[in-house]
């Protein structure tokens, strides 16, 4: 169970994965199969306040990227999606990789001091289930826990498609309900946070 996945922003979000499953002791929604979301470049913390925005917020007047070297070019983008999957990669029911979740990440137009890296995607999660001597427990909060990579191409593109299973076998359990809060997804390059789940306006 230590090896979980996924996380985003600020709000909480939650996977209640049931595959025939009896109910729930703890509380959980009617469904929630999926989690979509894309990613925005991250800068480091105000501690300092010494200016405010327009509408009063405090801020600091030097903004600093967590990674200066590898950033989105004007095209930049980057997004991610992750889903449950009851019959499992092979999408055949009864056989023993049903109950995973399929995670999907695609990051383009980045800047050249990206090329070659090898980008870590993590996440912090809260898991909370029904498998702890048929009771419910929570399990010990995983922060920035880490779950695969892929590396950057020689135009700016960094792709990988994977399940939770299948890099970090056992983490699923079929017929185990889990509901996981979401609470942060990153992307690192080495130590550096690069990106985060997040939404740019306007």
């Amino acid at each position: 169970m230590r090896k979980l996945l996924l996380g985003v922003m600020g709000a909480t979000f939650v996977f209640a994965l049931t595959a025939g499953v009896a109910n729930a002791t703890h509380n959980t929604s009617k469904q929630a199969k999926q989690l979509k979301g894309e990613l925005v470049k991250v800068f480091t913390e105000c501690t300092a306040p010494n200016t405010a925005t327009s509408n009063a917020f405090p801020a600091c007047s030097s903004v600093s990227e967590s990674d200066p070297k590898c950033t989105f070019t004007t095209k930049g983008k980057g997004k991610f999606g992750a889903k449950y999957i009851a019959c499992g990669p092979d999408g055949v029911c009864g056989n023993a990789d049903d109950g995973d979740i399929a995670i999907q990440v695609t990051i383009g137009g980045l800047n050249s001091g990206c090329n070659g890296q090898s980008l870590l995607i993590t996440s912090t999660v809260r898991a909370t289930s029904d498998d702890c001597a048929g009771s419910s427990c929570t399990v010990v909060d995983l922060t920035d826990f880490p779950l695969t990579n892929c590396t950057v191409d020689s135009v700016g593109n960094c792709k990988l498609k994977t399940t939770v299973n299948s890099v970090l076998p056992g983490t699923l359990l079929n017929g185990k309900r889990i509901s996981i809060e979401i609470m942060r997804i990153s992307m690192f390059n080495g130590a550096n946070r690069l990106f985060d789940a997040g939404i740019l306006v306007p």
